[in-house]
C-alpha cells in the first residue's frame, strides 16, 4: 500500500484553460476606478496600483506578488493604508476567480459527460501512466500497481472549487471503466489556504519578508499579512477552521510515502510547507517527491538538434526548480547530496487533462 499526497497549485486551473495567473488578473485590477473602491485613502490605493504597474512583467506567479507586498511595505508610512490596499486587492481577486470559475458550465450535460468519461481516478491512482518515460523508469520499483490499496490525500493551494466540482461530478456519474476504487480511498481533500466560499489567505511566510521594520510591531498588519497569523484569525473570527485544516494537511504529508506536487510555483511565501516536505523526505530513503509542472518550450520537432536543445532547456528549468526547493526546504549541501536522488521533475505531462469547453470570459471585472 502507498500513501500518496497530491499538492495542487494554480497549474491545475491553468490546465483547464482558466486565466488564473497573476499576469491575467493584475491588468484588470489596475485599470479599475479607485473611486469605486471603499478604501478610505484613495491616494494610497493609487500609489499601490502604480507600484503594480511599474513592476509589470517582473512577476508571473502569485507567490511573486505575495512577496512583493512585503517589499511594498517600505513604500507606506501608515500600516493602515497598506492594509486597505491588501483588502481591496484580495476582494477583487476573489471576484475575479469566481468569474473565471463560472466560465465552466457545470450544468451542461456535455460537461458531466466529459468528466464522467475522463480517466479522473486513473489520474490519481495511476498517475504514472500520464507522465514521461523518465519518470516511469524512476518509479519502476514502487508499489503503485495495485491502486485499490493506495490512499490519496489532496492538498490544494488553490482557492477555486474546480477540482472539488470535477471530483463530485465524477463520483455522481456512475460506474464506468474509468471509475474504480474512488470511494473510500481519497482520505482528505483540503484547501490549506482557504477557498472562495469562505475566506482566502494571501500574504508572506514570515516577518523577515516584510521590508518595513517599523511595521514588525504593528499587530493588525501582522494579523493579515503573515499567513499563519491570517489563518488563525480566519479560524477565530470567520467560521472557517483553517488551523485544523492545516494540521490535518501536515499529518497527511508526514504519513505519505510519495508526494506529487502538480502545477506549483514553489514560492517563498509558502516556505513553511516546502520546509515540512523537505524534512519529511529526509526521514526515509523510500520516500519520493515528484514535481510535475508545465514548462514553455517553443522548440518543435524531433530532429537530432531540436531534441538536444529541448532536453537542454528542460534540464535548465528542472535545475531552477530544484534550487528553489532546496533553498526553501533549508537543505544543506550534504542534504542535497544525500537526498536529491529521491526527487524527480517532469514537465508538460498529460496528467489532469480535461477539455471542458469554456464560456467566453467577461471583458470587464466588476468591483467587489
Amino acid at each position: 500500500m502507498a500513501n500518496i499526497t497530491f499538492i495542487l497549485g494554480n497549474g491545475f486551473d491553468l490546465n483547464l484553460g482558466l486565466k488564473t495567473r497573476y499576469t491575467d488578473f493584475y491588468p484588470e485590477y489596475i485599470k479599475m476606478d479607485v473611486n469605486d473602491s471603499d478604501v478610505e485613502n484613495k491616494d494610497a490605493l493609487i500609489h499601490f496600483k502604480s507600484l503594480l504597474k511599474n513592476d509589470q512583467g517582473k512577476w508571473e506567479n502569485w507567490s511573486d506578488f505575495e512577496l512583493a507586498i512585503g517589499k511594498y511595505s517600505d513604500e507606506f508610512e501608515k500600516a493602515e493604508d497598506l492594509i486597505g490596499c491588501i483588502d481591496d486587492f484580495t476582494e477583487n481577486f476573489k471576484q475575479y476567480l469566481k468569474q473565471q470559475s463560472q466560465r465552466i458550465d457545470w450544468s451542461m450535460n456535455s460537461t458531466a459527460d466529459t468528466i464522467g468519461k475522463s480517466p479522473f481516478s486513473k489520474y490519481l491512482f495511476r498517475f504514472y501512466d500520464y507522465t514521461s518515460e523518465k519518470l516511469k523508469n524512476r518509479l519502476v520499483n514502487f508499489n503503485f500497481k495495485n491502486p485499490g490499496n493506495n490512499v490519496i490525500d489532496i492538498l490544494q493551494l488553490n482557492y477555486t472549487d474546480t477540482f472539488d466540482t470535477i471530483f463530485s461530478c465524477f463520483k455522481s456519474y456512475g460506474n464506468t471503466e474509468n471509475n474504480f476504487n474512488i470511494e473510500g480511498d481519497i482520505k482528505s481533500n483540503l484547501h490549506i489556504h482557504g477557498d472562495l466560499s469562505n475566506s482566502i489567505v494571501m500574504g508572506v511566510d514570515n516577518i523577515g519578508q516584510i521590508i518595513n521594520k517599523d511595521f514588525h510591531k504593528h499587530e493588525a498588519l501582522l494579523d493579515v499579512l503573515l499567513k499563519e497569523n491570517y489563518a488563525y484569525n480566519i479560524s477565530q473570527y470567520l467560521n472557517a477552521n483553517l488551523i485544523e485544516t492545516q494540521e490535518i494537511a501536515v499529518n497527511a504529508i508526514n504519513s505519505s510515502n510519495n508526494i506529487i506536487a502538480f502545477g506549483t510555483s514553489i514560492g517563498k511565501t509558502d516556505k513553511r510547507w516546502w520546509k515540512i516536505i523537505g524534512n519529511w523526505l529526509k526521514r526515509s530513503d523510500n520516500y519520493r517527491l515528484i514535481f510535475i509542472n508545465s514548462h514553455k518550450n517553443d522548440i518543435k520537432g524531433n530532429s537530432q538538434i531540436k531534441t538536444i536543445l529541448k532536453s537542454k532547456y528542460n534540464k535548465e528549468a528542472e535545475e531552477k526548480l530544484l534550487q528553489r526547493f532546496y533553498g526553501l526546504a533549508e537543505w544543506s549541501a550534504t542534504d542535497i547530496i544525500d537526498y536529491s536522488s529521491q526527487i524527480t521533475v517532469d514537465f508538460n505531462t498529460d496528467l489532469f487533462k480535461f477539455d471542458l469547453g469554456l464560456k467566453d470570459e467577461s471583458k470587464t471585472l466588476q468591483p467587489a
